[in-house]
């Protein structure tokens, strides 16, 4: 059975990284996305005694956690020399706080694109490869494993279609996060879920329109859970709830959880 978490990024500047756990454990979360940027754990800011908490933190309660890579400013496909590089160093620091704290995996985005003309994103392709496969392959001297999630929901997101994601998971040898609301705005579920079936380690989960990736509560939007309700099931990672329903983040939080528990029926104690 599925592990069930929330992302730290659900409290934007409304809580931090040591309040985020505390709501996930006192609101039956069995796992936590940490968020290691700005403004919670960003690598480079988030000084040796802060570790120690949340590493004795997480230990005591006994969660399950993935990490989030730095999002901010960052493109390992840029083709800004500086800003890739950049992005390269942001990542293996993120891989390396992920190995200090005993976690398992970081998740990744891929790159962007300024133009969709094939020969464009024929460049950025062989770059974002190059640098990804070099955060991969320092994840794995580490112990950790860098999945990469799927986006696709915006012009500039590089991967037009599932054949594009494929070509850079397949290319860079990696496994992956799966966003459930970005597929259900780009290729369709249910196709997505067919086609990485084997190599998801995680997933995002939300919901929307269809329109755009609106990161609603279950069961705000129109995604058909019962489609997949047997996958999900049968998932033994964890499913992170991944929500931006910062009018009341908390109750965004409680209602998402409240409505996939019912789905999976799942019985809690709140």
């Amino acid at each position: 059975m599925a592990i069930i978490g929330l992302a730290m990024s659900n409290f934007f500047l409304s809580k931090d990284v040591f309040q985020a756990i505390v709501f996930a454990r006192e609101n039956s979360f069995a796992g936590v996305e940490i968020w290691a940027d700005v403004p919670f754990c960003h690598p480079d800011l988030f000084a040796d005694k802060e570790r120690e908490k949340l590493k004795k933190i997480l230990t005591e309660n006994e969660l399950v956690y993935t990490l989030h890579s730095p999002l901010f400013g960052i493109d390992l496909g840029s083709v800004n020399p500086g800003i890739r590089k950049e992005s390269i160093r942001q990542t293996k620091a993120a891989i390396d706080l992920t190995k200090e704290l005993n976690g398992e995996i970081v998740v990744v985005h891929p790159p962007k694109t300024p133009s969709r003309l094939a020969q464009v994103k024929e460049y950025i392709y062989q770059l974002a490869k190059e640098a990804i496969s070099e955060v991969n392959q320092y994840g794995k001297g580490k112990g950790v494993t860098v999945v990469l999630e799927n986006c696709g929901v915006d012009f500039n997101d590089w991967e037009e279609n599932l054949d594009d994601f494929l070509s850079l998971v397949e290319g860079c040898k990696l496994d992956v996060c799966l966003d459930i609301g970005h597929a259900h705005c780009s290729w369709g579920i249910e196709k997505t879920i067919e086609s990485l079936r084997e190599k998801i380690k995680c997933i995002h989960i939300s919901d929307n329109h269809g329109k755009k990736d609106e990161h609603l509560p279950v069961g705000m939007g129109n995604i058909n859970y019962q489609s997949i309700l047997s996958y999900l099931k049968n998932f033994s990672g964890m499913i992170v709830h991944e929500i931006q329903y910062y009018q009341n983040d908390e109750w965004g939080t409680k209602e998402s959880k409240k409505n996939l528990d019912k789905i999976l029926e799942v019985v809690t104690s709140n």
